[in-house]
């Protein structure tokens, strides 16, 4: 029951059931997460944290980049019930129809390095280094 519990407790927010909803369909990295929720990084790392202690979502990590999706023991577990009854609950719900498109329009793009990771990062160093430039 305690596990049941703090199932409930990790979706009583709407950003974590949002997460939960564009990790329906399949793998996304933090970024891409960030992107649909339109939070900073650290505030996207809590929810998938509470998420993940809560055994609703896992995460690997490859380089830099790090993938999150709805933890695959999930399916024959209450909790799992508990998930597949908020995903169709939320069928026709205008916000998460336009979470689903827009994660999957960012999973397409995402392949093997995440395309926004790389844009984030290169907008990053050349800001370095402009600020360096100028110091010269």
């Amino acid at each position: 029951m305690d596990r049941t519990l703090t199932s409930i407790k990790a979706l009583s927010d709407k950003q974590r059931i949002r997460i939960v909803a564009a990790l329906s369909g399949g793998e996304l990295c933090l970024c891409s997460l960030q992107e649909i929720l339109g939070l900073s990084p650290s505030t996207v790392s809590r929810h998938v944290s509470i998420l993940k202690h809560a055994g609703l979502v896992a995460s690997r990590t490859e380089g830099k980049w790090r993938y999150f999706n709805l933890a695959k023991d999930l399916e024959n577990t209450p909790e799992g019930g508990l998930v597949r009854w908020l995903l169709q609950s939320l069928e026709n719900n205008a916000q998460a129809d336009e979470d689903k498109i827009s994660a999957r329009k960012l999973r397409e793009s995402q392949e093997w390095r995440c395309s926004f990771c790389v844009a984030v990062n290169d907008r990053s160093k050349k800001k370095r280094s402009g600020k360096e430039n100028k110091g010269k």
